[in-house]
C-alpha cells in the first residue's frame, strides 16, 4: 500500500508517505481482515503499527453493533448533511451551488451502451443516488428512495471545443500542463449537459 519494502512496528504511517485516502483504504482493509471498526481519527491519533494493533485488539473486545438497513415502514429522517442541503435549497430554490460539472475526455470511440449500463449499475447499487428530499404535508422533509431505473444521459462530441482546449493545455515551457480555468470547465459542463 505504501510502496516501501519494510514497515517497522514503530514506523509512522504518515511519515512513510501515507495520506488521508490511503488511510481510508487501510481502515477498510482492517475491517475486512479483522472484522473491527477502527475510526479514521484513531489512525491519525495512533499512526504506528504497534499503536494501531492496540486499537484493533480493543475493537475486538468492544465491537460495535452491526450496521443494518433502516426500516422502510416510516418516512426516513434526513441526515445532518441532508438537513443542511434542504435548508440551503429553501433559501435559494433551484440553486446549482453544489452541482459541479466535470468534463470527461474519452480516447477513441465512446461505447454509449456500456457507459449507460455502468451508470445504471452504480445507481442501482447506491440508494443515495436515487434519494430525493421531500416535504410532507406539515413541511417536514424526509427521504424518498426511488426504485432503480435506467439513468437518462446525453452526450455530445465537442470536437471544436476539445481542439481549442487541447491547444490551450499544450505543454508549457516548464514542462507542466496548464489546468483548465473555472470558466473553461463551466463552458464544457454546459456544452455536455445541454
Amino acid at each position: 500500500m505504501l510502496g516501501v519494502d519494510r514497515v517497522g512496528a514503530d514506523d509512522d504511517f504518515f511519515a512513510l508517505g501515507g495520506h488521508s485516502l490511503m488511510a481510508v483504504r487501510l481502515i477498510s482493509r482492517i475491517r475486512e481482515a479483522f472484522g473491527v471498526e477502527v475510526q479514521l481519527a484513531d489512525l491519525f491519533d495512533h499512526p504506528t503499527v504497534v499503536e494501531l494493533a492496540g486499537m484493533v485488539l480493543a475493537g475486538r473486545e468492544a465491537s460495535a453493533p452491526p450496521l443494518v438497513p433502516a426500516g422502510r415502514g416510516a418516512p426516513l429522517p434526513l441526515s445532518f448533511a441532508q438537513q443542511r442541503l434542504w435548508f440551503l435549497d429553501q433559501l435559494d430554490p433551484g440553486s446549482v451551488e453544489y452541482v459541479v460539472p466535470v468534463p470527461v475526455f474519452f480516447a477513441g470511440e465512446l461505447d454509449a451502451a456500456a457507459l449507460g449500463a455502468a451508470l445504471d449499475a452504480v445507481v442501482a447499487r447506491h440508494e443515495v443516488l436515487r434519494t430525493r428530499l421531500v416535504a410532507d404535508d406539515a413541511g417536514v422533509p424526509h427521504q424518498v428512495i426511488d426504485p432503480p431505473s435506467p439513468v437518462p444521459f446525453r452526450w455530445r462530441t465537442c470536437r471544436a471545443w476539445v481542439t481549442r482546449t487541447r491547444r490551450r493545455m499544450s505543454w508549457s515551457r516548464r514542462g507542466r500542463r496548464r489546468r483548465l480555468t473555472w470558466q473553461q470547465a463551466r463552458c464544457c459542463g454546459r456544452a455536455w449537459s445541454g
